[in-house]
């Protein structure tokens, strides 16, 4: 097993699990998965307590993530946006090689064609794949290492200091000029993580990893999405600048709730539970379905899945457009509660 070597490691470890005792579960709770977010979050124990509580919350809930990455790569997303661990670097110690070729998948196809919460959890599994693959790596060894625009915000809240480099080979010239005027302005500790390989990468990336773990998916435009899901029947929510607004629903336990909507810009959403329906606000109530901070808008395709309700209440549908100052955030929406065979429209 593992160990921290550091004596006031050790003490900031004990202190962040007893602030999380009881909501982390076995799988999760190991001395560096505690220590990634107490050093992510600059050693600040309130915050990172607060975070992890957060993406805990999130492991639990109807993705499930501490299993997810035992099933296989079987989700349709995967044809087009591939993932491959290579294996060790070879070079840098207790660090594991994650190949993503970006510049032959076809993003533009994928957003047109699946709902971004569908590609969320299509990253999520090789994201849990990489945390699996570093949590092994971890208790082989004394070193905590890492291995590998909402994707990336996503990646920063629930799987901070998971990253070692961000290493960027053959992009063109543009995107070296832009890095060196965006540089400075970034915190040291990120900026240390990005290294983008000149016209000589092919030998940099040498002292980076080994060979032997380095190494055209298109979605078809037939597939995508020809915007027939909510021309009829919708209901419509309207969020101003800097608010929040909610969409509360009544249902039995063991009831269903399938839900479809699409927003006009970027935005916040998540759905909470509660017995009261009087009460005002989400922060004490219980999360029933991830919170995803950052979705990027307008939607090309609509956001479509369902949750299955574990107690009867009030099922609050909660969105965010607090980072707009101008912009109203426009949503449209169904959602339906089932009822044993019976549907019943909200």
């Amino acid at each position: 097993m593992a160990k921290i070597s550091s004596e006031e490691d050790v003490n900031r470890i004990s202190k962040l699990r007893q602030e999380v005792s009881d909501i982390i579960t076995s799988y999760y709770d190991t001395d560096f998965n505690l220590l990634r977010w107490i050093k992510g979050l600059n050693y600040n124990i309130d915050e990172a307590k607060v975070k992890l509580r957060n993406h805990l919350e999130f492991r639990r809930s109807k993705w499930q993530l501490d299993a997810i990455a035992n099933g296989g790569q079987d989700h349709p997303i995967n044809k087009h946006w591939q993932s491959i661990i290579t294996g060790s670097s070879g070079k840098i110690p207790n660090t594991i090689v994650n190949i993503e070729q970006t510049g032959v998948n076809d993003f533009w196809g994928i957003l047109h064609t699946y709902p971004i919460n569908e590609i969320l959890k299509a990253r999520v599994y090789y994201l849990e794949l990489i945390l699996r693959r570093v949590m092994e790596q971890e208790a082989k060894t004394e070193l905590l290492r890492g291995a590998c625009h909402g994707i990336t915000t996503f990646m920063t809240e629930h799987y901070v200091e998971l990253v070692h480099s961000f290493v960027v080979v053959n992009a063109p010239m543009f995107i070296s000029i832009m890095w060196k005027i965006v540089s400075p302005i970034l915190p040291t500790q990120t900026r240390n993580k990005v290294k983008i390989l000149g016209s000589d990468w092919r030998e940099e990336i040498l002292e980076l990893a080994n060979p032997d773990v380095l190494p055209s998916q298109t979605c078809p435009v037939e597939n995508y999405y020809n915007g027939e899901l909510l021309k009829e029947s919708y209901s419509s929510l309207l969020v101003h600048p800097r608010k929040t607004g909610c969409i509360d629903i009544e249902a039995e336990e063991a009831s269903m709730l399938r839900f479809m909507f699409e927003a006009d810009g970027n935005f916040a959403f998540a759905i909470y539970f509660t017995n009261d329906s009087q009460e005002a606000g989400v922060s004490t109530m219980k999360s029933v379905y991830p919170r995803i901070n950052n979705i990027p808008g307008p939607t090309y395709v609509p956001i479509q899945d369902f949750i299955e309700c574990p107690n009867s209440g009030t099922y609050r549908f909660w969105f965010s457009n607090e980072h707009a100052w101008i912009h109203k955030l426009s949503v449209r929406y169904q959602i339906t509660v089932i009822n044993g065979r019976h549907e019943q429209p909200e």
